[in-house]
């Protein structure tokens, strides 16, 4: 006789396979309207947002490799929506900041993406949408409160 996995598995299974089916539509969707390779990109843009940030630490904050974050920004600064320059007290540091068109750039790609989302979830009824995302918000502050990799 086989386990019927517990209430939190069944959830863990259920995130497993919703999330990366969700993060592919979408990047498929930004892929096709604005040539943004994928929604990590659109994390970088969100992460350099607020304030300038040294790209070491952007690499680490994002945990991503220094190669790549470095590609990552090379790409975003021949698009003209991020700047790049050495940190005047440590010559070896460089800091980046998104340009007002970069900024443009991130807002412009949320409005996509939340319209996008608005489409596809138009079978459900205002009481399902509700609901779900209620559920979500609960899923939201459980995993703000976690430290990454925890």
């Amino acid at each position: 006789m086989r386990d019927t996995p517990n209430s939190r598995t069944l959830l863990a299974q259920k995130l497993v396979r919703l999330l990366p089916l969700v993060l592919r539509s979408i990047a498929s969707h930004l892929r096709e309207r604005h040539g943004i390779l994928s929604p990590g990109h659109i994390g970088v843009l969100k992460v350099l947002h607020n304030n300038p940030c040294h790209l070491g630490r952007l690499a680490q904050q994002l945990e991503v490799s220094a190669p790549t974050i470095s590609n990552t920004i090379s790409m975003f600064v021949e698009r003209g929506w991020v700047r790049r320059w050495r940190d005047p007290s440590d010559r070896r540091r460089v800091l980046v900041e998104l340009t007002d068109e970069g900024k443009a750039t991130l807002c412009e790609l949320s409005q996509t993406a939340e319209e996008y989302l608005v489409e596809i979830l138009s079978p459900l009824s205002e009481r399902d949408c509700l609901q779900v995302a209620n559920d979500l918000e609960l899923l939201e502050r459980i995993f703000q409160k976690r430290p990454p990799h925890s």
